[in-house]
């Protein structure tokens, strides 16, 4: 469990006070679209994802789960599977008041954050939904969700990538810059059918190394969700 925590500290930083979109040498088409993106997640008044992990290198992981969210303020999030070498059975839920989560004996029990939705999510296009499964499976709430500031991580030199481009999926790559200093390298293979996000492969740099992460999602905009889902009971029972 040390270095799963170990690895939560590495990647929960801080707020840089930066645009919330750093152009770099960003093609401005690529750019836009990466930005429309974010927006229409965010502005879904119902959202579901779900997602599965395949991380290998500095650090190695095997999830799979889903991230529902509905404004205003609730969300829920289920991950199981093996990260860093230890068991993961991660339950998340916000009912809008409150926020608590639990993973194994490690448990979060916080106000529901102001930004939940806009961390969540944003954290999802730009650093990978792993970031903040690192952040909860340690005992941590989600990352950037107080609204205080901009959002610390950053992605520079976006561009399309036209080789590896498809009818099916255009590939959108980018440079990602967390508190100013590189972290890591992006692509995003968005679905031309609906504009959003289906698979993203990434190189993360820590000191120690490299980690590689392929994430795969399916996201529904606008569905129904079962009120239960939103239940704090769901994660006081476990």
């Amino acid at each position: 469990m040390n270095r799963l925590l170990a690895l939560a500290a590495i990647l929960l930083g801080g707020c840089a006070a930066t645009p919330s979109l750093l152009s770099g040498e960003s093609e401005p088409g690529a750019l836009a679209a990466l930005a429309a993106m974010e927006s229409r997640l965010q502005y879904s008044p119902v959202l579901r994802i779900d997602y599965s992990v395949s991380a290998s290198g500095a650090v190695a992981a095997d999830l799979e789960g889903d991230l529902v969210l509905q404004k205003p303020g609730k969300a829920a999030l289920r991950s199981v599977g093996d990260f860093a070498g230890n068991e993961t059975s991660l339950r998340m839920v916000s009912d809008g008041e409150r926020l608590q989560a639990q993973n194994l004996d490690r448990r979060v029990d916080i106000e529901t954050p102001v930004a939940v939705h806009e961390g969540l999510l944003l954290g999802l296009v730009r650093m990978g939904i792993l970031h903040n499964l690192a952040m909860l499976t340690s005992g941590a709430p989600p990352d950037a969700t107080d609204g205080s500031e901009p959002f610390f991580a950053q992605p520079i030199n976006v561009r399309w990538d036209p080789i590896r481009s498809t009818d099916s999926h255009r590939v959108l790559q980018f440079d990602l810059v967390v508190n100013d200093q590189p972290a890591g390298e992006v692509a995003l293979w968005i679905a031309t059918a609906t504009g959003m996000p289906a698979r993203r492969e990434q190189v993360v740099h820590f000191d120690n190394g490299d980690m590689q992460v392929v994430e795969l999602y399916e996201i529904e905009l606008n569905g129904i969700i079962g009120p239960c889902r939103f239940d704090l009971a769901g994660v006081q029972a476990r």
